[in-house]
C-alpha cells in the first residue's frame, strides 16, 4: 500500500469507527421500570419486551401464605387495575401483562378492590333435596378437605350419609402450611372457628340451609379435637348451634363438665398408637364416663383388629379383584399374615411397602389405610357409618354389655399397689371396688383395667360396675397389710440379748434391722417375732420389720449397751 493510498483510507476508516461508537451508545441506552405492588423491576433497553405481575395480595407482607384474611368478616382483595404510567401497558386490567419499554422511566402500581367472601372456609359440599340437616367434616391433621373424597371408606360415610338425607360439607383448616386446625385461641378470637360460622352464615345467605337446619360435627383425629372446642359456651358466643358430634381416633378435649359438653359418640381404634399421650384412648374412655355421669347422650365404639382377606384392595379404584388377590398373597408369603389372616405386626412398622409388587406402588397410601383398618390402628374407618348416622338421628346412650371378669394380677398385695383386671367389656366402667371399698382408676381399655389397692381395702372379691351391670370376681383378691409394732421387750440390751416384738400382721416377715444391723429372727405367730441384738446395731436404734406388706419402724429406741 502506497503513501497516498493510506492517507485516503485513514479518514475513512475513523469514520467508520466513530459511527460505530455512536450506535453502540444509543442502543445500549437502558430505563428504569418501577413495578408497585408486583414483580418485574428492573432497567430496559428502550423497545424492549417486558413481563409484569401484580403481586396476589396488596399488603406487601412477604410471609403472606393465605389468600383470605385472618379477620373472617373483612371482605376479600383481588386485583382491579394498573395505575401510573398504565398506558404503556398491553391491558391495564390484567394482572399479568406485558410493555413496550419507552424512552425514559416509568412507573406503574397494581391496584385492588373489596370482593364478597363467596365461601369461607374452602370446602367441598353436596345439599340433597330436602335435607334434615347439615354435616361439618374437619380433616385430620396434614390433610385436606379432599382427604374425605379420595378413599373408598371415606366415601362410604358421605354416601350413607346423603343417603340417609344429611348435606355435608367438608373442609379446610387455615393453615395450609401445617394444615392443623387451631385448637388453642379462644372462639372470639379462633380463625377455624370464626370462619366455620361465617360459612354457615353464608349458605344461610345463600338459601343452601336454614337458621333451623340441625348442625352436626364430624372431626377426624385433630379433627376430632377441634370439633370438641364447641362447647355450649362457645356455641353462644359464635351463634353456630350444634346438635351433635362425632369423634374418630380422637379423645375429646382434655375435660368435660356439665356446663359445655353437647351429645358425643366416640369411634376409637383398639390398637391406635398415633394419638400419642395428648389423644390417648385412655383420655377418651374418661370423657364417656365423665359424659354418662352428666347424663349427656354418649356412645362409644371399638374397631377391633380383623383378618386381611383376598378382596381387602379391591374397592381401591383402578384396582380389580386380581390385582387385591396379588397383593394379597404378597402379604401372606412374606408372612405379615397369620394362619387365620391377622397381621402379625403394625403396617405402620413392617414394612410390607417393600415387598409389594412396584406396579401398585402408588395405591400404598389407600392399601396402608386399609391395613391401618385391619390391624385396628389410628386411620379413619367406616364400620362405625350406621352407628353414627343414627346417634345423629336420635342421639341416646348405648346399651353397654355387662362387665366380664378373666382374671387379675397380681392375687395380692397390700394397699396402693397397681393391679391390673383383665377381662371385657370394660368400655364405660363406672367403679372399681375392693371388697366394697372404692379403688382408683388409673386406665381403662376395653379388655383391660388398672387400678390401685385402696389403702383401707380388705380381702374379698374385685367388683367392675358399668351402666349396665356389675361383674364380681370368682376369686378372692388379698390384701397384704402392712405390719404393725405394738412393743418390745426387753427395751434395752447387749449384742446377743434376745428381744420380743409384738404387734400385727407380721406373718411372713423378711427381716428385722436394729438400726443398720440385720437381726437373726423366728416368727412365732402373726403378733410375735422373736429376734436376736445383732453385734453391728446402734447404740440407739429403731427396730424395722419388713414384710410383703411393708416396712414399719418401732417408735421407741432400744439401747445397746
Amino acid at each position: 500500500m502506497d503513501t497516498k493510498t493510506h492517507s485516503f483510507l485513514m479518514p475513512a476508516l475513523f469514520a467508520i469507527i466513530i459511527i460505530f461508537l455512536c450506535h453502540s451508545t444509543v442502543s445500549a441506552a437502558t430505563y428504569s421500570l418501577s413495578v408497585q405492588n408486583g414483580s418485574g423491576s428492573g432497567f430496559y433497553p428502550e423497545n424492549s419486551s417486558v413481563h409484569i405481575y401484580a403481586h396476589p395480595y396488596d399488603d406487601g407482607d412477604p410471609n403472606r401464605a393465605n389468600i383470605e384474611p385472618l379477620d373472617p368478616n373483612a371482605p376479600l382483595r383481588i386485583f382491579d387495575r394498573w395505575t401510573g404510567d398504565s398506558h404503556i401497558l398491553d391491558d391495564p386490567y390484567s394482572a399479568d401483562t406485558s410493555l413496550t419499554m419507552p424512552t425514559g422511566s416509568v412507573t406503574v402500581s397494581a391496584q385492588y378492590k373489596d370482593a364478597p367472601r363467596w365461601a369461607s372456609p374452602r370446602m367441598i359440599s353436596h345439599f340433597p333435596a330436602n335435607h334434615k340437616g347439615v354435616i361439618f367434616i374437619f380433616h385430620g391433621m396434614g390433610g385436606s378437605a379432599s382427604n374425605f373424597f379420595n378413599n373408598v371408606k371415606k366415601i362410604s360415610f358421605s354416601s350413607s350419609a346423603l343417603l340417609r338425607g344429611y348435606a355435608i360439607i367438608a373442609l379446610d383448616s387455615f393453615d395450609r402450611s401445617a394444615k392443623l386446625w387451631d385448637y388453642t385461641t379462644p372462639p372470639s378470637e379462633n380463625i377455624d372457628m370464626q370462619r366455620v360460622a361465617a360459612l354457615r352464615n353464608d349458605l344461610i345467605l345463600q338459601g343452601k340451609m336454614t337458621t333451623d337446619d340441625p348442625v352436626y360435627l364430624l372431626g377426624v383425629s385433630g379433627g376430632g379435637f377441634f370439633t370438641s372446642l364447641f362447647t355450649q359456651d362457645a356455641q353462644d358466643q359464635l351463634n353456630f348451634p350444634v346438635e351433635a358430634s362425632a369423634l374418630y381416633i380422637s379423645a375429646f378435649r382434655s375435660s368435660v363438665d356439665e356446663s359445655s359438653s353437647g351429645p358425643t359418640i366416640f369411634l376409637l381404634a383398639e390398637n391406635d398408637t398415633v394419638i400419642g399421650e395428648a389423644f390417648a384412648n385412655d383420655n377418651a374412655y374418661e370423657n364417656y364416663n365423665s359424659l354418662l355421669t352428666l347424663g349427656t347422650p354418649t356412645q362409644l365404639w371399638i374397631l377391633k383388629p380383623s383378618p386381611v382377606h383376598p378382596h381387602q384392595f379391591w374397592g381401591i379404584e383402578e384396582l380389580t379383584q386380581a390385582d387385591s388377590e396379588i397383593i394379597w398373597s404378597t402379604l401372606q408369603s412374606y408372612e405379615f399374615l397369620d394362619s387365620n389372616g391377622y397381621l402379625i405386626e403394625n403396617p405402620l412398622d413392617s414394612n410390607w411397602q417393600n415387598f409389594i409388587p412396584f406396579e401398585y406402588q402408588r395405591f400404598f397410601h389407600e392399601i396402608s389405610d386399609l391395613l391401618n383398618i385391619a390391624y385396628a390402628e389410628h386411620t379413619f374407618m367406616n364400620n362405625f357409618n350406621q352407628k353414627v348416622l343414627d346417634f345423629f338421628d336420635s342421639p341416646t346412650t348405648n346399651d353397654l354389655p355387662a362387665p366380664e371378669i378373666f382374671s387379675f394380677t397380681p392375687a395380692s398385695a397390700p394397699p396402693n399397689t397397681e393391679v391390673t383386671i383383665n377381662g371385657n367389656n370394660f368400655t364405660g366402667t363406672t367403679s372399681v371396688t375392693f371388697n366394697d371399698t372404692a379403688a382408683a382408676i388409673l386406665s381403662t381399655s376395653e379388655n383391660s383395667l388398672l387400678v390401685s389397692v385402696p389403702a383401707n381395702a380388705t380381702s374379698g372379691p374385685i367388683a367392675v360396675t358399668n351402666i349396665t351391670g356389675t361383674a364380681i370376681s370368682a376369686e378372692d383378691f388379698v390384701v397384704i397389710p402392712a405390719p404393725e409394732i405394738s412393743s418390745f421387750t426387753p427395751t434395752k440390751g447387749a449384742p446377743g440379748t434376745e428381744v420380743t416384738i409384738n404387734g400385727a400382721f407380721l406373718q411372713g416377715a423378711t427381716s428385722v434391722t436394729f438400726g443398720n444391723g440385720a437381726a437373726q429372727f423366728s416368727i412365732e405367730s402373726d403378733n410375735r417375732i422373736m429376734a436376736i441384738v445383732p453385734q453391728d446395731g446402734s447404740f440407739f436404734s429403731k427396730i424395722k420389720v419388713t414384710t410383703e406388706g411393708g416396712t414399719v419402724a418401732s417408735s421407741s429406741f432400744f439401747r445397746i449397751r
